[in-house]
């Protein structure tokens, strides 16, 4: 009884201590996919950290979802965020005819999911950036088409106001209409303002200023 409580202690702590390696494993991968910045550089670090820990060079990421294998693989499913599913990506060809345990299993399937997250966050950061991109070019294309016609308004107001004979219910109409425009190309200017500072392009200018104003 006791060599076998003895020897079946070994084995839990041999079981601990290899949960424990895979676990501190699985931290230094997720580390280091979670640097990459395009679909292509996550797959190249993931199979590059993957072939580090099982010391394999057989080790194959594959696209075509219709391959037939004799060997195990893990599948990789990512988000279609307009869709609202997930569809496959791809699959790491492990280069085994069959998993040893479970435990083995379930750890190729821990770095599967570390590398879908860190591919569904690549996706969602493109994604983004694309619409970020085209709201901003949106914005400044038509603040600028809206500030041609504006100045041609202004321009003319203020010449009648200077220049032609108005009575002064007239010079209230056409002054109106200059300071209604004013205030819609400052509104304008506002926007074209956020589109920069969004786009990257708006400069700071150090200036003196007075603190209590």
């Amino acid at each position: 009884m006791l060599k076998t409580t003895y020897s079946a202690l070994q084995t839990l702590e041999e079981e601990n201590k290899l949960r424990l390696k895979r676990f501190t494993q699985l931290i230094e991968v997720f580390n280091t996919i979670i640097q990459t910045k395009s679909e292509d550089e996550c797959m190249d670090v993931s199979m590059q950290e993957i072939k580090k820990l099982t010391n394999k060079e057989n080790l194959h990421f594959n696209k075509d979802k219709n391959r037939v294998l004799d060997e195990e693989c893990t599948n990789l499913y990512v988000s279609d965020f307009e869709n609202d599913e997930k569809i496959y990506f791809g699959s790491i060809e492990l280069g085994i005819e069959s998993f040893e345990d479970k435990n083995e299993q379930d750890f190729y399937n821990s770095i599967a999911s570390m590398i879908t997250l860190q591919l569904d966050r690549i996706r969602l950061i493109e994604r983004t950036t694309s619409a970020s991109k085209a709201k901003s070019a949106f914005i400044s294309n038509m603040s600028h088409e809206l500030r041609t016609p504006l100045n041609a308004i202004i321009g003319f107001a203020q010449f009648m106001i200077e220049y032609e004979e108005l009575n002064d219910d007239q010079k209230d109409t056409v002054g109106n209409i200059e300071s209604s425009a004013q205030y819609l190309l400052s509104m304008i200017n506002e926007i074209l303002d956020i589109a920069k500072i969004e786009a990257g392009k708006m400069e700071a200018h150090i200036e003196s200023v007075d603190i209590l104003d």
